[in-house]
């Protein structure tokens, strides 16, 4: 594991429903990643959160497998 980073996105605000993200194995730069594992974190955050009026959100995490 190396520790480098992928290409992160901003994706804009959208209504609750299911989504897809494709990436196109490049990291922040434009420049194509090796094959590889990858791991991957998407972090969605939510103005409605909690009655405390703090945001609310969520994060799911998993492994992308790069083959060239």
């Amino acid at each position: 594991l190396q520790g480098r980073r992928r290409r992160a996105a901003e994706l804009p605000r959208r209504a609750p429903g299911r989504r897809e993200y494709m990436w196109d194995g490049t990291d922040q730069n434009g420049r194509e990643l090796s094959s590889g594992v990858y791991l991957d974190r998407v972090t969605c955050r939510s103005e409605s959160g909690p009655a405390t009026g703090s945001a609310g959100g969520w994060q799911l995490g998993g492994k992308i497998s790069l083959v060239r």
